[in-house]
C-alpha cells in the first residue's frame, strides 16, 4: 500500500486533497480491520445448523447475519435460490404458509450442502431460481 501512496503522491506532485484522501482511506483501513476482526472473534455464540430426517434447526448468533429457526421438513414448499453479485447464491426456505427463512451462508456455513441434503430427504421440495431480470 505504501508504494501505491508514493506513486499517487508523485502523480499529483504532493498537491491537493487526493494524496490526503488516500492517506485517510489507508488510515481508516488500519483502524477498521482490527475492529471488525475483534467483533467476529468475540461474537456471542456459534452458528449451529442441524438437519435430521424430519427437521432443520439453525441458530445464528447475530440476527444481522442470518435467522434462527426450527422447521419441520414437511412444512417446506420450496427452496428459493437468489443469485447475488458476491458470495454465491443465497437460499431461502419457503414454507407452505408463505413464511421465508434465509439459510445463511455466513460463518462458513455450506448452505448448498444443506440444500442438497434436503432434496435427498424430501424430493418433493423443489429449488426455484429467482425470476428477477436485473
Amino acid at each position: 500500500m505504501i508504494p501505491f501512496l508514493y506513486m499517487l503522491a508523485a502523480m499529483f506532485d504532493f498537491r491537493g486533497p487526493p494524496f490526503w484522501i488516500c492517506v485517510a482511506v489507508f488510515t481508516s483501513n488500519l483502524i477498521m480491520y482490527p475492529l471488525a476482526s475483534y467483533a467476529v472473534w468475540n461474537q456471542s455464540g456459534d452458528f449451529n445448523c442441524l438437519l435430521t430426517n424430519d427437521r432443520i434447526f439453525c441458530e445464528c448468533p447475530d440476527n444481522t447475519m442470518g435467522a434462527s429457526f426450527d422447521l419441520p421438513l414437511n412444512h417446506l414448499l420450496e427452496i428459493r435460490e437468489d443469485f447475488r453479485m458476491q458470495g454465491g447464491p443465497q437460499y431461502f426456505l419457503v414454507c407452505k404458509n408463505g413464511a421465508e427463512y434465509p439459510l445463511s451462508n455466513n460463518f462458513g456455513n455450506p448452505a448448498w450442502k444443506f440444500v442438497e441434503a434436503i432434496q435427498e430427504i424430501c424430493p418433493s421440495v423443489r429449488i426455484v431460481p429467482n425470476q428477477r431480470n436485473e
